[in-house]
């Protein structure tokens, strides 16, 4: 018995410590769950650009947790379970930074700011490494080139560099796009640059200062602030420098003189020091032939400071005065339900124009507000004289002599105001903008038409109609517009990387419009009489509301957003002296939606749709006959309502860290209801001859889809890159003939393939290009117009070291379809130049152009109803003689 005791007292010991050891483990997770933080945060470099890839380590006791950052820098690393922790961040090309944190009491889930490492440059002598760079990474709403990767010559410019690099195209006027879509605006290193103006500092910058180029989707400055999205982004291009190399002076002067009389003179100054920009650019140049003239003068200034801690202020001003003649032959088939209408004129015209424009910018950003703030202005003064003898045949047959003398002046003023604020509370926002603007345009035309009229079916002269008239149009437009955006985060106080904002937002925009438009008949302004039918007083009201609101998730590889958006409308208009108003309402819903995923491995897909709602044009509301073209009169139709259209976009980019190629896609499309088409009617004039007249009217139908393709691969260490690029773009267009319904579907497929080689010493490319467009009528009798074009293409240039270097360049086409006679050109160029002066900053170069006289300087459009060629008389055969000083000095010395 005592034994039996004995054994279930030590049974229960033994069951007391046991469940005291399960209690005390117990009580030790529970304490450890409790007392687990979370660490989150970013690295950036000393250029505030994302560092991807890096190790971030947490010694937490004897424990040592690891993480890496995303492609945008950022990291989160869970279950550290003491209060001190050390932190060590390492990245191939960078200091490794070393530091220490300790968690408050309660403290959890923390938030760091972003955390800057410091480049480290190491030196290897006598030792040449070669290793293949990766040319392009991906990132959320952002393609960066690594300017290491492509060759970069002496005396080689920003726009020399952009050209290796896939995906962007910059032309031979210098203008810069992606995929299809111009690159709108400039920064350097996340800052605005003088003027932001894109085509005029990527041909002064030197390409040898660049570490980066990033093309970025940017939605403005307020949205980045806040973080809510709204609209549609601009292609932005924003310039990495080189480190120590974001300040410096630079310029050029550039004189010119070649065969046709032309001479130009160009010259720019550029300070650039910290927070300061001053800039000043003037240019001269003139062109005098058999084929016409054209002299421009161009004159501009700009400055930005930073005032103080937060704030910054801008001014710049722009001057252009144009003095052209020029020639165009134009040859217009346009169809009928009746047959078809061949016109062919030539035309000259003569014209002069002053532009000014001027713009003030004040900006504040700090931690928890912003506010911007900017006034614009512009003045426009122009002379012209239009003179077109045309011939036209077919259904009617008419000639036309017109001498068209002209005058317009439109001085325009706009300005806009932007305040946002971050409230104490993580992810909650406000923001205020006001916008409006205000111009009067204003133009006096003296028009004398010679008419002569033929025999519909003899074809035999019938009549001559001498009709003078006087145009005078008096236009006052004016637009307000105010939004307000609220966000509220749905997890408050939570510093997390994935965050959930409820957005609210509501707008209203008014516009005003006062029109007149008087008609006299007679020789001049001073011998003329009114003619009270082809005159009027009109004015109209376009009131656009819209209503919001979204759900919008954030996190380090998905964001997207979702939500409804409703926008009723008022379109009311009035004829003032004639009886009746009328008012057009509109009520339109549509979804909001935007989704964007990133891949780690430097892949991104993002897709967008969005409505809007746009009011007729004035012409295409007055009723009144505008006779200024008597072979095709316009009549405007006041009962038009507003258009809505749906618009979509999707794009996906990938690139290989293991080959370095390049994948881009990118596919967008528009249904557009109530969409303002064209009625083209025939009717008989007071001779029972024939003329048009176009008349306007609502219908849905209209859409747009297109869609283009780029794959590029590089080879031999990036020197070697082989690129193809696809686009296809369908279109169905509803317009009316003699009021009955038509379509008009087009088709444009293209494809090139484009190979580049570029070393030090040498540079060899070329491309195969094939462009298909089909314009087809569905009205039976109308023949397809189809356009086929190849073109094959091929450059090559050399660099000595004494700074000699030659090119020639090469173009062959081959066209058919064409309306008039395009030919196949070859065109040849060539030039030699020869560079000297310390850091060879001073060139004078050798071009000669079209050395075989073949272009032809054709382009093709296409509306409702018609197809147009036309040809501009230019001699393009010329020898032209440059010398050009560059004056650049960047870094700390610049000063």
């Amino acid at each position: 018995m005592p034994i039996r005791i004995q054994f279930y007292g030590y049974l229960f010991l033994l069951k007391a410590i046991l469940l005291s050891f399960a209690l005390l483990c117990l009580s030790a997770m529970v304490l450890r769950a409790q007392t687990t933080h979370r660490l989150s945060g970013s690295l950036i470099d000393s250029l505030k650009n994302a560092v991807p890839g890096a190790n971030v380590k947490v010694i937490s006791g004897t424990d040592t947790l690891i993480g890496v950052t995303n492609n945008d820098g950022e990291f989160s690393i869970r279950g550290i379970n003491t209060q001190h922790i050390g932190l060590i961040f390492e990245s191939i090309g960078y200091r490794i930074l070393k530091a220490a944190y300790t968690f408050k009491e309660g403290e959890r889930n923390v938030m760091l700011n972003p955390i800057i490492l410091q480049n480290k440059f190491t030196q290897l002598k006598d030792v040449e490494v070669k290793a293949r760079l990766n040319p392009v990474r991906i990132m959320k709403d952002t393609i960066e080139y690594n300017a290491a990767a492509y060759t970069i010559r002496q005396n080689d410019v920003v726009s020399d560099l952009l050209k290796q690099m896939q995906g962007i195209r910059v032309d031979e006027q210098g203008n810069v796009s992606t995929m299809g879509q111009p690159l709108t605006r400039l920064r350097v290193n996340g800052e605005d640059f003088f003027t932001n103006d894109v085509k005029e500092f990527v041909r002064q910058l030197p390409a040898a200062i660049i570490a980066r180029v990033q093309v970025i989707e940017d939605y403005g400055d307020e949205a980045n602030f806040t973080g809510v999205k709204t609209g549609e982004p601009v292609k932005l291009l924003n310039l990495v420098t080189k480190p120590n190399l974001n300040k410096g002076n630079f310029g050029n002067i550039n004189t010119s003189g070649g065969t046709n009389r032309k001479l130009g003179l160009n010259a720019s100054g550029n300070l650039w020091q910290d927070d300061k920009q001053i800039g000043l650019n003037g240019a001269v140049s003139s062109t005098d032939n058999r084929t016409g003239f054209n002299e421009n003068r161009q004159l501009s200034l700009n400055m930005r400071n930073k005032i103080q801690e937060g704030l910054s202020a801008s001014a710049n001003y722009r001057l252009n005065q144009s003095h052209n003649r020029t020639r165009q032959d134009t040859y217009v088939e346009t169809v009928n339900t009746i047959g078809t209408i061949i016109n062919e004129s030539g035309n000259e015209n003569r014209a002069e124009a002053d532009t000014h424009n001027l713009n003030v910018n004040v900006q504040s950003v700090t931690k928890k507000a912003y506010f911007q703030s900017s006034l614009n202005g512009s003045f426009v003064d122009r002379d012209n004289n239009i003179q077109v003898n045309s011939v036209q045949r077919g259904i009617i047959r008419q000639d036309l002599l017109t001498n068209n003398n002209g005058n317009f002046r439109s001085p325009a003023i706009n300005g806009s105001m932007i305040w946002a604020r971050r409230t104490r509370v993580p992810g909650r926002s406000f923001s205020v903008s006001l916008s409006g603007n205000s111009g009067l345009s204003k133009s006096s035309e003296e028009v004398f038409n010679n008419i002569g009229y033929y025999d519909r079916y003899t074809g035999a002269p019938v009549k001559d109609s001498i009709l003078n008239r006087v145009i005078d149009t008096r236009n006052h437009s004016s637009n307000v517009s105010a939004e307000v955006r609220y966000s509220y985060p749905l997890k408050a106080g939570l510093d997390s990387l994935v965050k959930e904002n409820i957005d609210f937002s509501y707008g209203l925009s008014m516009s005003n419009t006062y029109t007149r438009f008087q008609t006299r008949a007679g020789t001049d302004s001073w011998n003329s009489s009114l003619v009270d039918s082809l005159s009027s007083l009109y004015s109209s009201l376009f009131l656009a509301h819209h209503a919001a609101v979204n759900y919008r998730y954030q996190s380090p590889r998905v964001t997207y957003n979702i939500g409804i958006n409703a926008q009723p409308s008022l379109l009311a208009s009035e004829f003032i002296g004639r009886e009746g108003k009328i008012n057009q309402r509109q009520f339109n819903f549509s979804p909001v939606a935007r989704i964007g995923y990133t891949w780690p491995d430097n892949k991104n897909f993002s897709f967008a749709y969005s409505g809007v709602s746009a009011a007729p044009a004035f012409n295409q509301l007055q009723p009144v006959p505008d006779a200024r073209n008597l072979q095709n009169v316009i009549i405007g139709n006041p009962d038009l309502k507003p258009s809505f259209s749906h618009n979509g976009n999707a794009s996906f980019n990938v690139s290989s860290l293991k080959t370095g190629s390049t994948f881009m896609f990118s596919l967008n499309g528009a249904l557009v209801q109530n969409q303002v088409a064209a009625n083209v009617v025939l009717v008989k004039d007071t001779l029972n001859s024939l003329k048009q007249e176009t008349r306007f009217e609502n219908t849905s139908g209209n859409y747009n889809v297109g869609g283009m393709v780029s794959y590029a691969q590089p080879f031999l260490y990036n020197q070697l890159n082989v690129q193809v690029l696809s686009s296809v773009n369908l279109a169905n267009n509803v317009f009316f003939l003699n009021d009955q319904m038509k379509r008009n579907e087009r088709i444009n497929f293209a494809q090139s393939v484009s190979l580049s080689y570029n070393r030090k010493r040498y540079g060899l490319s070329a491309n195969v290009l094939y462009d298909y467009s089909s314009n087809r009528y569905a009205i039976f009798f109308a023949n397809e117009r189809n356009i086929e074009t190849w073109q094959f293409n091929f450059s090559a240039n050399a660099y000595l070291d004494d700074g000699f270097s030659a090119g020639v360049n090469a173009s062959k086409s081959l066209y058919s379809g064409f309306l008039v006679n395009a030919g196949n050109p070859l065109l040849i160029n060539a030039h030699i130049q020869k560079a000297f002066l310390k850091n060879r900053q001073a060139t004078v170069a050798l071009h000669a152009y079209d050395i075989l006289n073949q272009a032809n300087n054709l382009m093709r459009s296409i509306t409702e109803n018609s197809v147009t060629d036309i040809r501009t008389a230019q001699i393009t055969q010329y020898v032209i003689l440059t010398f050009t000083m560059r004056l650049n000095k960047f870094g700390a010395n610049s000063m």
